[in-house]
């Protein structure tokens, strides 16, 4: 799993949460990176914005593989999490849904740090609450090209008879 698939499976979780609400909540706009930090928009909005790295050895051994290859260094990358709302209630209520769906969704593999308020925004952009998340995804090994034997199901080989005379 990638970055933007930690992206993506939260993203995806805060959609499902927000349509199970009566009435539905508008969910927010997603982007990615500094660039869209500094864009007018509209609340609701969360910007995913990596900022830095640090490349440990990884944690556990093991894999069989071909669906889970082994893990060669874990990097713990700390992304800048911009949320976006009217007020400092809302920004605390939308907050906590992403942070709930990024429990759900990649369970073990982020924590929050810290958090920081900018309530001197313009009013057009509402009140920005901005989260340190940090995310384990590893380097791992090349998943294996071999087919994985299965019982039952075996081709024969028929070897030719070659004279030994």
């Amino acid at each position: 799993m990638g970055l933007l698939d930690a992206f993506g499976a939260v993203q995806a979780q805060l959609a499902t949460t927000f349509a199970g609400f009566t009435p539905p909540l508008k969910v927010p706009k997603f982007e990615v990176g500094e660039v869209s930090r500094a864009k007018e928009g509209d609340y609701p909005r969360i910007v995913w914005v990596p900022t830095t790295e640090v490349i440990t050895k990884a944690d556990a051994q093991g894999g069989d593989g071909i669906s889970n290859p082994r893990p060669l260094w874990k990097r713990t990358v700390r992304v800048e999490v911009d949320v976006w709302e009217k007020d400092i209630p809302a920004c605390e209520v939308l907050a906590n849904h992403l942070i709930a769906a990024a429990t759900d969704a990649t369970p073990g593999e982020h924590r929050v740090q810290a958090a920081s308020w900018n309530t001197a925004a313009i009013v057009q952009r509402g009140t920005l609450y901005t989260l340190a998340v940090f995310f384990d995804i590893p380097f791992t090994r090349e998943l294996d090209t071999t087919v994985p034997f299965t019982p039952g199901v075996q081709t024969p080989v028929i070897v030719p008879q070659v004279p030994t005379g």
